[in-house]
């Protein structure tokens, strides 16, 4: 049975998941081996149970291998060493440190923007919704402004390679290593730098916290780095450019988001929902379980489809229709339970300051005419490759 989204149905994945959803809420696939979960309640119940389903290993009270720590970090753990180095850097990215960044993101917003006004024609994604997350996030860690374009470049390569790992595990873990490699020499030796000479950055900090009375290990420091500049990338830039999507197709919904900034909050969990960055989220099953009526085996690996819960009827009445007053909390866009995303903070201000500056700056703003948009290959992110667009110019 196929249980993975293909081709075309990549960029508009939802009637798919519709009919597994009803059909097959819980299905083995036997090709890649593993079980796939559609439901909102059996996906939060996985995401919300690291000891039946961890993430990298399914032997209880052991550390991950150290290629495992290297390529995954912090997704690489379990609680409750998962929770102590998460701890390490959640302070960067609690709602009142995030705040503290807007004026500075309202800022790189308006000069990307700028650099486009006048010339009636954009790629969304690489003159925009790219560069602004990769800006932010480089600058938090203390990348130089020169180098952030190439740690866009890197991150693009990995995400792409990363999604390798569900269908084809073994040689994933080799593609995403040699795609990691020069990422990973750039953040040692700026990890060296900092030791001889500490910044006002988070590396820094990074490099002088501790847990248990201890460093951080170095391999486990240079993993951390790499996968804050990775994931505060890639999915950002894709819930914008879905987002932009959505709103122009939905005329009366993009109105009510801009005449509305007081609920702009609520809007962006509906966007979310509506059309998620990161379709699915893959683990590990520990211990023989039952769900949905299906027998899960030690050993054997789940996926939890995102996408399909944010779009399951028995958490959202009326699923497929976007509405921007919906109470749309429960979507799960950035994951559930300990691996929730910790810069989800940072994404949702990011779109808060960058979608109504785009639709309010670039007026008319529409695909160019015959476009055929192509998606992110692969299964763990949802977005496109580009959107070039054209709008009356300032």
């Amino acid at each position: 049975m196929r249980t993975f989204p293909a081709g075309s149905e990549l960029l508009n994945p939802y009637p798919f998941f519709e009919d597994m959803r009803r059909n097959h809420p819980v299905a083995f696939d036997e090709q890649a081996g593993l079980w796939a979960v559609y439901r909102h309640a059996d996906v939060t119940a996985v995401l919300g149970d690291h000891q039946n389903f961890p993430t990298s290993t399914i032997e209880e009270g052991v550390l991950p291998a150290p290629e495992w720590r290297r390529l995954f970090s912090l997704n690489a753990f379990d609680p409750p060493h998962h929770t102590r180095l998460r701890n390490l850097a959640l302070r960067a990215f609690t709602p009142a440190a995030v705040a503290r960044l807007q004026a500075h993101i309202t800022t790189i917003v308006d000069r990307l923007i700028d650099a486009v006004a006048d010339t009636g024609r954009l790629d969304l994604v690489g003159d925009i919704a790219g560069p602004l997350p990769t800006i932010v996030i480089a600058e938090m860690l203390g990348v130089p402004a020169e180098d952030q374009e190439q740690f866009r470049h890197w991150s693009d390569e990995v995400g792409e390679r990363a999604n390798a790992l569900v269908l084809d595990p073994e040689n994933g873990v080799r593609r995403l290593s040699e795609a990691l490699s020069p990422m990973e020499d750039y953040v040692r030796h700026a990890v060296a730098e900092r030791r001889r000479q500490p910044k006002d950055d988070l590396m820094s900090s990074l490099l002088a916290a501790e847990i248990d009375g201890q460093s951080l290990e170095e391999p486990d420091l240079v993993a951390f780095c790499m996968l804050l500049l990775i994931a505060g990338n890639i999915s950002t830039t894709h819930l914008i450019g879905n987002a932009i999507r959505v709103l122009l197709d939905h005329p009366d919904q993009r109105e009510h988001f801009l005449a509305h900034p007081a609920q702009m909050p609520g809007a962006i969990e509906e966007l979310l929902r509506y059309d998620s960055p990161v379709l699915a989220a893959p683990r590990w099953i520990r211990h023989d379980y039952e769900l949905g009526g299906m027998k899960l085996q030690r050993g054997q690996r789940v996926i939890c489809w995102l996408g399909a819960a944010n779009r399951d009827p028995e958490a959202f009445p009326d699923p497929d229709r976007l509405d921007l007053t919906r109470k749309a909390a429960r979507q799960v866009s950035f994951g559930h339970g300990a691996h929730y995303c910790m810069g989800a903070p940072l994404a949702r201000l990011e779109a808060r300051i960058a979608l109504p500056a785009i639709l309010q700056r670039l007026p008319e703003l529409t695909l160019v005419e015959g476009t055929q948009l192509e998606p992110v290959p692969g299964y763990l992110l949802h977005g496109m490759v580009k959107m070039p667009m054209e709008f009356k110019p300032a």
